[in-house]
């Protein structure tokens, strides 16, 4: 097996730069249970079907990105357009989900 020394700090702020680079200030004041509904209200639009592939969804350079840690190497993202969620991602598995797909 070929391991390699991985930054894990980084790994999700990498990922995210993909969708813009504007990112929320702690999550423009929302709690982590808010960051995590608006998740599953952009899962549940999409009929809990992931776009399919590992590309990313076409979305604004501004783009407004929160989200939230779910232990040590995962995270879940949400991106909100204007003020809308319209995209989630499951970063530690590159699973994206995007309502304007």
């Amino acid at each position: 097996m070929n391991t390699q020394n991985v930054n894990v700090n980084t790994a999700a702020q990498e990922r995210s730069e993909r969708y813009g680079k504007k990112t929320a200030l702690k999550n423009s004041g929302l709690s982590d249970d808010q960051v995590y509904d608006l998740f599953c209200h952009v899962c549940h639009a999409c009929g809990g079907r992931a776009i399919g592939t590992m590309e990313s969804p076409a979305l604004p350079a501004d783009a407004e990105y929160l989200s939230i840690q779910l232990g040590d190497f995962d995270s879940l993202a949400v991106w909100l357009v204007d003020g809308w969620p319209v995209a989630a991602s499951d970063e530690a598995v590159w699973i994206d989900w995007c309502i304007t797909q």
